[in-house]
């Protein structure tokens, strides 16, 4: 009988959606997680503050590059913090 397998990290047959979904529950643990050391956990916050910080590297008046700055902030904080947590 096959063993069921919990699907990888990052799979190239899931969708898109599915591996986000994924790795933001994975973020979120890592985030509750009391291994984790604090100053880890300020990469995620630090990300997500971006957002609502008023001054940004390509300011949200220009049509599509200032929505994909704060994205591609978002994106690089919640994988880096993923990348330099502790495997266990």
């Amino acid at each position: 009988m096959p063993q069921d397998k919990r699907p990888a990290l990052y799979d190239e047959k899931l969708n898109f959606f599915r591996n986000l979904i994924l790795q933001a529950r994975l973020a979120w643990l890592l985030f509750r997680d009391p291994r984790v050391p604090l100053w880890l956990k300020a990469l995620p916050v630090g990300a997500l503050a971006y957002l609502v910080m008023p001054l940004d590297v390509m300011p949200d008046a220009f049509p599509i590059l200032g929505q994909l700055d704060d994205l591609a902030v978002v994106l690089l904080g919640f994988s880096t913090f993923i990348s330099l947590c502790p495997a266990d």
